[in-house]
């Protein structure tokens, strides 16, 4: 869960920022007006006044007089974006804002094998007032930094999250949950097995299940694939079939090191099959 030794700041009304326009709005704010905030950011001056009293509510900086100076959690909070340190980032967040803290900690204690769609989010608050707004603001802001991930074949108020737990997992545990849920998706609806499923919708259900960080799905599979030579089987898959028609994208923030300000940049990536040995396999099977 969340680091419990940062500085918590006085909680006031969320203002709802992406988490874009609130790393770039920080890097510009130290010693600016709204009036300057508005030019250099390219903004309305009734969105610089809200990333202003944005930055302030979350300690990042002390917004008086009409203008910003950055804290020393916000100096930390730059340096983290810049070192690319994203748990960090998370901490602070979490740390000093009490919604974003509320969603992390309901997914944390998820323990059911699914994640949670927002509706269920919101219905577990407790003290603290969710919407659709601004839990969507918060999982947006744990989804770039890493930290929540999303079910990529759920969509809309279906959506399901979950927090990502762990990075690490046994070869015996992951190979049960691996095996429980390849046979669930190798039959029809007909009841008739198809002997292949695809990667990217076991990665997702494994993942979800095991709360597991996609990259560590990947490496797992591909040692279990080496250790059962002969057992199990990787296709290309046909250019037509679902696995190729897989809604693979998911959301990431990176520092763009071509900036003067290293301003964050928005990644929407494809999730693909396996990479392995030089070519991506979209299809899996136990023989």
């Amino acid at each position: 869960m969340p680091a419990e030794s940062i500085k918590v700041y006085e909680v006031r009304k969320m203002h709802p920022i992406s988490l874009r326009p609130l790393i770039q709005g920080l890097l510009l704010a130290d010693g600016k007006t709204v009036d300057a905030l508005e030019k250099e950011a390219n903004v309305t001056r009734r969105r610089a006044t809200e990333i202003l009293q944005g930055l302030n509510d979350l300690g990042l900086v002390r917004y008086e007089k009409d203008t910003a100076t950055i804290t020393e959690t916000g100096t930390t909070f730059v340096e983290s974006f810049r070192n690319s340190d994203w748990k960090k980032l998370h901490e602070i967040l979490a740390a000093n804002n009490a919604e974003y803290r509320t969603v992390a900690k309901i997914l944390y204690d998820n323990e059911g094998p699914h994640g949670l769609t927002m509706p269920e989010i919101c219905r577990k608050q407790n003290q603290i007032r969710l919407n659709a707004v601004v839990s969507e603001i918060c999982l947006e802001w744990g989804l770039r930094l890493g930290i929540f991930q999303k079910n990529l074949y759920t969509s809309g108020i279906g959506s399901r999250y979950y927090y990502v737990s762990k990075e690490s997992e046994t070869a015996n545990g992951f190979t049960t949950k691996l095996v429980e849920l390849y046979n669930q998706l190798n039959i029809r609806k007909s009841g008739q097995r198809i002997f292949y499923v695809s990667i990217p919708e076991l990665r997702e259900l494994v993942c979800e299940q095991l709360r597991l960080v996609r990259t560590v799905f990947d490496e797992m599979l591909r040692d279990h694939y080496l250790a059962n030579t002969g057992k199990m089987e990787l296709s290309g898959g046909p250019l037509t079939g679902t696995a190729r028609r897989a809604p693979t994208r998911r959301l990431s923030i990176f520092a763009d090191r071509s900036s003067v300000i290293m301003a964050p940049k928005i990644a929407l990536e494809n999730q693909e099959g396996l990479r392995f040995r030089g070519r991506v396999y979209q299809m899996v099977a136990f023989l």
